[in-house]
């Protein structure tokens, strides 16, 4: 007897005065019963749908009565879809839609290439294949497709191929020869503006002054003659030259600053990206529910087993700001030394090194707080002059 039921097994009832008969007579006949009970004057079990026909005719001839009590999961799972087919039919095609759309080409990202190269790396994806509304599946991997981009196109030293879903990326790189450098004239290396040298390294010519030097605007620092006597002649000095420059910097702000802070409160605002297009699902005025607001956006890729789909989950989220007085002078000070700060980034150049800083003068007056900043600078301070024909 089977101890496990099949999704084709369906339930019997057979009643009579002969029904052991029956059932020996079934056994007999090599027809499986399995899960039987036995009731006062019946025995109810679960049989293959198939032998339904051969047990009825041997309950006739032994004087007894048979019942189906119950359908098997296989014919109550067909009924069901069989009367539903339409709407599983319907959503068959669209999951097969949806996998096939996922699979194709939607978006093509060149960067890195001037117009021409991109129009002609554009034409060779196109003789690949590669091209929007092109099935993925069908296009060589992307180990390959670099191989063959590198081979046809002669301008490029290197091009990266990525796929982030249903978007091929491209990067190029492209060659590019060193341009020759004109020949420069003969020149001195002078100071810029009035500095105490930091450092010195003459590449070409002849350094004139040493660390710690006080030197002043146009004085020579490398000198463009070498040689002496005779010998003598002049090049393009070149070389480093750092020193300290002094810079003096006043700012003045509101003794009340107005500072923004997060109140608490938030909303979030749902929509659905869908073929580049953005649907709103809920909270479609969340942005709309706060005079001030900090907003945060996340998305989540939709994804079925190893296929990215060309749907995405968008999530904002408001946190609603505002803004307060902040009268703390300790923090009004900090302020302006930050401004002053910024105020000298903005006249000295990036590789320059603030040193040191110090406060040469704090009022306060006419709601206003003045600062005056005294910094140390190490900068570049070498410009060029040309040698003059006769010096």
């Amino acid at each position: 007897m089977k101890k496990k039921r099949d999704l084709a097994d369906i339930q019997v009832k057979v009643t009579g005065q002969n029904v052991e008969n029956i059932i020996n007579h079934c056994l007999a006949s090599g027809i499986i019963l399995s899960h039987m009970s036995k009731e006062k004057d019946a025995i109810v079990f679960y049989t293959a749908y198939s032998n339904i026909n051969q047990i009825e005719e041997t309950v006739r001839y032994n004087e007894g009565e048979m019942e189906v009590l119950e359908k098997s999961t296989y014919e109550r799972y067909y009924g069901f879809i069989k009367k539903r087919s339409a709407f599983f039919f319907g959503i068959g095609l669209f999951m097969i839609i949806i996998i096939l759309m996922s699979q194709m080409i939607w978006k093509i990202e060149i960067e890195g290439a001037d117009p021409p190269l991109e129009y002609e790396m554009e034409n060779y994806l196109d003789k690949l294949g590669i091209k929007v509304g092109s099935f993925q599946f069908l296009l060589p991997d992307l180990e390959t497709m670099q191989t063959q981009l590198l081979e046809e196109m002669d301008e490029v030293t290197w091009i990266g191929v990525n796929k982030t879903g249903t978007t091929f990326h491209f990067e190029v790189v492209e060659q590019s020869l060193p341009e020759k450098e004109e020949a420069k004239p003969p020149h001195h290396i002078v100071a810029e503006k009035t500095a105490v040298i930091d450092s010195i390294f003459a590449e070409k010519g002849q350094p004139m002054v040493q660390q710690n030097d006080l030197v002043h605007k146009d004085d020579v620092l490398i000198s463009g003659f070498i040689g002496e006597g005779e010998y003598t002649r002049a090049v393009a000095a070149e070389g480093e030259v750092r020193g300290e420059v002094w810079y003096k910097v006043t700012v003045e702000l509101p003794e009340k600053l107005m500072l923004e802070t997060l109140t608490g409160d938030s909303k979030n605002q749902y929509s659905l990206q869908l073929f580049g297009f953005q649907i709103p699902i809920w909270g479609k005025d969340a942005g709309e529910q706060f005079e001030n607001a900090v907003v945060t956006e996340d998305t989540y890729d939709a994804k079925v087993w190893r296929w990215n789909l060309p749907a995405s989950l968008d999530i904002k989220n408001y946190q609603e700001s505002k803004t307060i007085n902040n009268v703390s002078k300790k923090n009004i000070v900090e302020k302006s030394k930050e401004a002053a700060e910024n105020k000298l980034k903005n006249h000295i150049s990036q590789d320059a090194e603030i040193k040191d800083e110090k406060i040469l003068h704090e009022d306060s007056q006419n709601g206003k707080v003045k600062l005056v900043v005294h910094y140390q600078v190490i900068e570049d301070i070498k410009s060029e002059a040309p040698i003059i024909q006769g010096e």
